[in-house]
């Protein structure tokens, strides 16, 4: 079996370095999905500021479906922010996503997936709506499965699922908000797709 032999390049135009040991040195940066995934134009996100909570009554406040016929999309994080309530200031703030639910029949507007590379043109494939503030929440046909439920104490928390939470395409994602005391919250929603 013959063996081949690695030169080593160093500092000449691309070529590898190689140590005393014929062993190829390599190196890389490394980077975050979304972050990477935003200098090519395909990260985008969707939110909702100033959203006035009521007490002991859940409300749908944001609805995506992800139509890209060849890419899915993945949640990278959930931020959110809560005032903790507007008496007491400290009761949390619950939030749980469905998916596979219709789309909002009332109550609702019609946003774009932001990009979050604004030199992009790029335009996600998705259909988005957003509580308009009237009612208590927009109105969604029943159905659709729990699929993550998450708490926000007073204050900014992130959420991290680090692309962990995949859609495919066709698949829808509701999002419905609670706590025990009324008050203001903001949530955005960011991701890429592959």
């Amino acid at each position: 079996m013959s063996q081949i032999k690695i030169g080593d390049g160093t500092g000449h135009a691309y070529l590898a370095k190689v140590d005393g040991l014929n062993r190829l040195a390599t190196y890389g940066p490394a980077e975050h999905q979304v972050k990477a995934a935003a200098k090519y134009g395909n990260a985008y996100g969707f939110g909702l500021n100033d959203i006035a909570v009521p007490a002991n009554a859940p409300v749908t406040i944001a609805w995506a479906r992800f139509d890209d016929p060849s890419r899915n999309f993945h949640i990278d994080s959930v931020v959110g922010a809560w005032n903790g309530g507007s008496t007491n200031y400290n009761r949390p703030l619950s939030m749980l996503m469905y998916i596979g639910t219709q789309p909002p029949t009332a109550n609702h507007v019609a946003v774009p997936l932001g990009n979050m590379n604004l030199a992009s043109s790029n335009v996600a494939l998705a259909t988005s709506y957003v509580w308009t503030g009237v009612g208590l929440g927009m109105t969604v046909p029943a159905g659709g499965q729990p699929a993550n439920r998450a708490f926000f104490a007073q204050g900014t928390s992130v959420i991290p699922y680090n692309g962990g939470f995949i859609f495919p395409k066709g698949m829808s994602l509701s999002i419905v908000l609670s706590a025990p005391e009324a008050g203001l919250a903001s949530l955005f929603v960011g991701g890429w797709f592959e």
